[in-house]
C-alpha cells in the first residue's frame, strides 16, 4: 500500500490512504474520489458501489484470481509493474464508461 501510494504521488496524484473497507466506506462517503484501489481480499463492490456510485474501482488481484473486469471494475493483476498500476490508473480516469454504478 505503501509503495502504490509512493509511486501515485510522484506521477503527481493526490493518494488518500485508508487501512480498511469501513474507513474507505467513510472516506468515500465524505469525499470527493475519482479512482479507488483496493485488494481482491477486501474489494467488494456490493460494499462500495452504493457509497460512490461515480468512483472508479481498480482491483488488484493475485495470479489465479477468479476476478473478471466488469462495468466500472478494472483488473490489476500482481504482481504489476509501475507501468501497469499507471496505465491502468490513467484508463480509469479517462474512460467514460469505466464509471462504477
Amino acid at each position: 500500500r505503501t509503495t502504490i501510494r509512493q509511486i501515485l504521488q510522484v506521477l503527481g496524484y493526490i493518494v488518500e490512504f485508508a487501512a480498511g473497507a469501513e474507513e474507505a466506506g467513510r472516506k468515500l462517503r465524505d469525499g470527493q474520489f475519482r479512482v479507488l484501489i483496493a485488494d481482491e481480499a477486501v474489494a467488494d463492490e456490493d460494499f462500495f458501489r452504493p457509497i460512490a456510485r461515480d468512483v472508479k474501482v481498480i482491483v488488484a488481484a493475485g495470479r489465479g484470481a477468479q476476478r473478471q473486469a466488469s462495468a466500472g471494475i478494472a483488473v490489476l493483476p500482481k504482481p504489476f509493474s509501475i507501468a501497469d498500476l499507471a496505465g491502468t490508473v490513467r484508463r480509469a480516469i479517462d474512460d467514460p464508461a469505466a464509471t462504477a454504478g
